[in-house]
């Protein structure tokens, strides 16, 4: 076989490949937010609260700053400091799907 057809070969099987495990990527990632009442990824604050990016129910961020939003692992973080006394907190409305705990089923 020659080079150019075993190349050929393989950007089409590498192609495919990333095809097959892009639509699974989003088959899981439809999964994983049918439900979901709330998710805070906790990597950024907008003034003074951090966003929920399903459902709008953002927390208050107390004593926290911009300054408190540092490198993760990952993308952004929160750094939290007990000195500082920094808190996140949501005073939940009638009629929110939260808390979470007054659903039958829930995961924390």
């Amino acid at each position: 076989m020659t080079k150019k057809l075993m190349m050929a070969r393989r950007f089409i099987a590498a192609g495919l490949l990333c095809a097959f495990m892009f639509v699974g990527i989003a088959s899981v990632n439809a999964q994983l937010t049918e439900g979901l009442v709330a998710h805070w990824p906790l990597d950024e604050l907008n003034g003074d609260t951090t966003p929920d990016v399903v459902s709008g129910y953002d927390m208050n961020a107390d004593n926290l700053t911009a300054d408190n939003v540092v490198e993760g692992k990952y993308g952004n973080a929160i750094s939290f400091a007990n000195a500082d006394q920094t808190l996140l907190w949501r005073k939940n409305e009638e009629g929110d799907d939260l808390p979470v705990n007054k659903h039958d089923s829930f995961t924390v």
